[in-house]
């Protein structure tokens, strides 16, 4: 039934994949914002580089697929299959977001199976699985993302299937990855997998050795490639020319389509296909029953023809089914003046909605959606399309008997109607200037942002951190600050000794003292003696020389009154006369004396103490005369006597003795 199928019943989405290489950034909002459109024709990278671009948008069978520009998912419409990703089978009229990830960068869909790509390269998979489309390994359906095998280097995926009749669905999938490579998966009765076989294969198998593949899309049961030269290639089933080659013979592997090398997108719809190339000329072929190759005709083609003269067409989206004998094959354009361009027919039973002019008719050459003029991106499945301005408006029409327009209802639109929901960032920014979200501060970035006032464009950036405002420098007592935000940059430095100054120089009895200040404040640390410094050690006493005889000697330093004594051994005899009795005479350390009994004049001798001891009877009216070798010794001698009995005790203390001495004691009559 299949190899002679010729006409029969078609259901399919616009698919197209193109490589990604971007990241998204991790932010949050009320609405879904997505990215700012791309222009969605690329320039097709060659010399070995990638088409820097991705899905955004994906337009399923009766439903939707959506990442915002925070990089999070969202779904609505049909979900018979867990096909929305949201864990069960409940239909959605608005978009709701799927799962808690703000990681993704590519989406697309086939027949009821969806494809995502995460910032990380990691693809993953929901819904419809009975051919094993969502590489699994198995053909059980997901209701919720799965992770496809454990690679992290996928760069782009398209979905592509359809109704083959009112209930057989095909379905297969086409993905490349960072290096170019070409993978391929799911149902392959037709070799739409491109492997040379037409055997179903549950998990990724590589297609052919190239590794310059840049831009894939997928029909029904037919697949296409553009690689880094420009060429097209296709392969697939074949019964009214959809591949391309001139011929109606199925391809098993990928054929090049003509000579051009100048090829940037292709999309493919049930068994139409359109693509444009650098110059922007649109071109198509394949099935043209519903006049959805915008010829003019509905004559079906084998090979690329040019659709009307324009060139300046910059993206293309088709899609096509035949519902149990009702045509339903729609394609859209865009040109470089933002105008909106439809085709073809929608006249699904019970809920027809047209290409979007006001009606249900066919038409088999681009006519215009609207008086707007500022479109940017159009996505389409067999059911029903959306456009983008470029006020970041959404826009749904055509059909919506599962809610797959958006707008939260199921009422069917022959005009585009705005899905007040769902946002993008429009191509005409209005913006303000930059508002502090999160001030910096000395140490942490903070956040700017800045909005658009024709759209809910949302731009944020991150402001460098302001760097400490340091403070005076630190001292042994305080530290240094920022005087921002009080944060100690250098600690105290402490006290730092510096040398000793003498405050007291050593004396000859007492040691010297010194003073120890902070180098760096100047402050007293330390008062007294340094250690192990002989030079603040008491001094020695500097003795005058001994003077012959003497038998003491003084320290001539100022103030000091150290004295030290020697021996000198002098011989005193005592002589007395008139007096009986015993006479004893004793010579002790005495005071300093004045030398020659001149005022103010000193040597450094010491006299004796000379004590005569008396022990006589005393002669009345007699004096006492005591002598020294002849000198009288008198009062200038510091005499002094004491009586007691018969004991006179006659004390000098100032005698200066040098020599041998004769004490004379004479007993005098008094005058």
């Amino acid at each position: 039934m299949i190899k002679n199928l010729q006409k029969k019943t078609f259901a399919f989405i616009a698919v197209i994949a193109i490589v990604v290489t971007g990241a998204v950034a991790g932010m949050t909002t009320g609405l879904i914002i997505l990215p700012k459109a791309q222009r969605v024709l690329p320039d097709v990278a060659l010399a070995g580089s990638s088409v820097s671009s991705g899905n955004t948008f994906a337009s399923g069978i009766q439903y939707s697929l959506a990442i915002n520009e925070f990089g999070q998912l969202y779904s609505w419409g049909l979900n018979s299959s867990g096909q929305l990703g949201l864990g069960n089978t409940t239909n959605r009229l608005a978009p709701t977001r799927v799962g808690t990830a703000s990681n993704w960068v590519h989406v697309d869909s086939g027949a009821g199976a969806s494809y995502a790509i995460n910032s990380s390269g990691q693809l993953w998979s929901w819904g419809y699985n009975h051919r094993g489309q969502l590489g699994h390994g198995d053909t059980t359906n997901r209701s919720t993302p799965t992770r496809v095998g454990s690679a992290s280097n996928w760069a782009t995926v398209a979905g592509g299937g359809g109704y083959w009749d009112a209930t057989h669905i095909t379905s297969h999938a086409l993905a490349i990855t960072t290096s170019g490579q070409l993978w391929a998966w799911g149902y392959n009765v037709t070799g739409q997998l491109g492997d040379g076989t037409t055997t179903d294969r549950y998990s990724p198998v590589r297609i052919g050795s190239e590794s310059n593949w840049v831009t894939v899309a997928a029909s029904l049961v037919a697949s296409y490639a553009i690689n880094n030269k420009g060429e097209l290639w296709a392969w697939g089933y074949n019964s009214v020319g959809q591949v391309g080659d001139g011929t109606t013979t199925d391809r098993t592997a990928p054929v090049r389509i003509g000579s051009a090398s100048d090829w940037v997108y292709v999309s493919a719809g049930g068994a139409a296909v359109h693509a444009i190339n650098n110059k922007g000329e649109l071109y198509a072929w394949g099935w043209n029953a519903g006049g959805q190759l915008g010829l003019g005709d509905t004559t079906d083609r084998k090979t690329p023809t040019r659709v009307g003269t324009a060139s300046n067409w910059v993206t293309v989206a088709n899609g096509g089914d035949v519902w149990g004998g009702y045509d339903t094959n729609m394609a859209f354009a865009i040109n470089t003046s933002g105008q909106l361009f439809g085709w073809g027919t929608q006249v699904h039973p019970g809920a027809a909605g047209g290409i979007g002019v006001g009606n249900t008719n066919t038409y088999t050459s681009p006519t215009r959606i609207g008086t707007q003029s500022n479109w940017r991106q159009v996505f389409t499945s067999y059911s029903h399309a959306h456009a983008i301005n470029n006020l970041g408006e959404l826009w749904g029409w055509s059909g919506n008997w599962q809610g797959q327009i958006g707008d939260g209802t199921t009422t069917t639109r022959l005009t585009p109607v705005l899905v007040s929901s769902l946002r993008f960032a429009c191509n005409n920014h209005v913006i303000s200037g930059w508002t502090v979200i999160d001030a910096p501060t000395c140490t942490a970035a903070g956040t700017e942002q800045r909005t658009c006032s024709n759209c809910t464009f949302v731009e944020t950036r991150s402001v460098n951190a302001l760097g400490h405002v340091l403070g005076p420098n630190a001292t042994c007592t305080t530290s240094q600050n920022c005087t921002r935000c009080g944060q100690q940059i250098v600690s105290v430095t402490g006290h730092l000794p510096g040398p000793w100054t003498q405050t007291k120089a050593p004396t000859c009895t007492e040691v010297g003292q010194a003073i120890q200040r902070c180098v760096y404040c100047g402050i007293s640390l330390f008062i007294g003696l340094p250690a192990n410094d002989p030079s603040y050690a008491a001094l020695e006493h500097d003795l005058e020389n001994w003077v012959e005889g003497a038998t003491s000697c003084g320290c001539k330093r100022e103030g000091c009154e150290h004295i030290e004594y020697r021996t000198v051994e002098h011989t005193v005899t005592l002589m007395a006369f008139n007096a009986e009795g015993s006479y004893t005479v004793r010579i002790e350390p005495g005071k300093r004396v004045v030398s020659n009994k001149t005022e103010g004049e000193f040597i450094c001798d010491t006299g004796f103490r000379i004590v005569i001891s008396l022990d006589i009877i005393w002669p009345d009216a007699k004096d006492v005369v005591v002598k020294a070798n002849s000198e009288v010794l008198d009062e200038f001698y510091g005499r002094s006597e004491f009586r007691e009995g018969r004991r006179l005790t006659l004390v000098y203390e100032i005698i200066h003795v040098t020599e041998d001495t004769t004490i004379t004691v004479e007993f005098v009559p008094i005058e």
